[in-house]
């Protein structure tokens, strides 16, 4: 399995975790500003579907993943949804 490098992981965290920063502290007070975080893991045991246990490959895989969203009421039956998002899969 590949992994993060420390390289590749950092400045990716730094940068999300900067913006919904950034997105928060100028919207504090608005009910309407959603942030988001999620992590998945995945291990497949059998990628190649071998048919012969001994030829059968494994894998994992991870992902992260980071959204900002913020709502605004454009009239009672209508509004506008605008979301930034950033995922990283290895």
């Amino acid at each position: 399995m590949k992994s993060f490098s420390n390289a590749c992981l950092r400045p990716l965290a730094a940068t999300a975790l900067a913006t919904c920063a950034a997105l928060y502290a100028c919207n504090a007070m608005a009910d309407a500003t959603r942030l988001g975080v999620d992590a998945e893991y995945g291990h497949d045991t059998n990628v190649n579907r071998a048919a012969v246990g001994k030829e059968e490959r494994s894998d994992d895989s991870v992902s992260i993943g980071a959204y900002v969203a913020r709502s605004f009421l454009l009239s009672s039956r209508s509004g506008l949804l605008l979301r930034g998002a950033m995922r990283a899969t290895e």
